[in-house]
C-alpha cells in the first residue's frame, strides 16, 4: 500500500483522516400502485474517491506533483490516469477542486495547501 495517490503520472500525498472511497451502482427505485417495490440496476459500478490532497508550497521533488500540476490536471475535461493507494490503476474523471491554505501567506515557502477533490472511475 502506498502513502500517496498518482494523478496524471504525478504523486500526491492525501490526508488520511479525510480520504474516502465509495462504490455506487446506478439504479432507480419506485413503489408501484399495488405497493410492490420495483428496482432497476445499471450494468456497471462507479468507484468514487473524495478527500484532501496536501501539497507543500515549496515542494519540488522528482515525480511529485506541484500546485500548478494539480490545478492543470483538475481542469482537464478528459480522462486522466489515476492510481489509488493500493496500486490499482484507473482511467478517471476529476470533478474540480476546492483550495485552502494553512497560512495567510499563500505563497510563503513554509505554507501548506490543501485541495479537496472528487474522482470518479468505472469499476473494472
Amino acid at each position: 500500500m502506498n502513502a500517496y495517490i498518482t494523478l496524471d503520472s504525478n504523486k500526491y500525498t492525501t490526508v488520511a483522516n479525510n480520504w474516502e472511497e465509495s462504490a455506487v451502482t446506478p439504479s432507480t427505485s419506485r413503489m408501484l400502485l399495488n405497493s410492490a417495490h420495483d428496482s432497476t440496476y445499471g450494468p456497471a459500478t462507479m468507484l468514487m474517491w473524495s478527500g484532501e490532497i496536501k501539497i507543500d508550497v515549496s515542494e519540488n521533488r522528482e515525480g511529485w506533483g506541484t500546485i500548478a500540476t494539480l490545478k492543470a490536471t483538475c481542469q482537464k475535461k478528459q480522462r486522466v490516469t489515476f492510481t489509488d493507494h493500493y496500486g490499482n490503476s484507473y482511467n478517471a474523471h476529476l470533478k474540480g477542486y476546492k483550495q485552502r491554505s494553512l497560512s495567510p501567506m499563500w505563497d510563503g515557502a513554509s505554507n501548506v495547501m490543501y485541495y479537496t477533490i472528487a474522482i470518479e472511475a468505472k469499476y473494472a
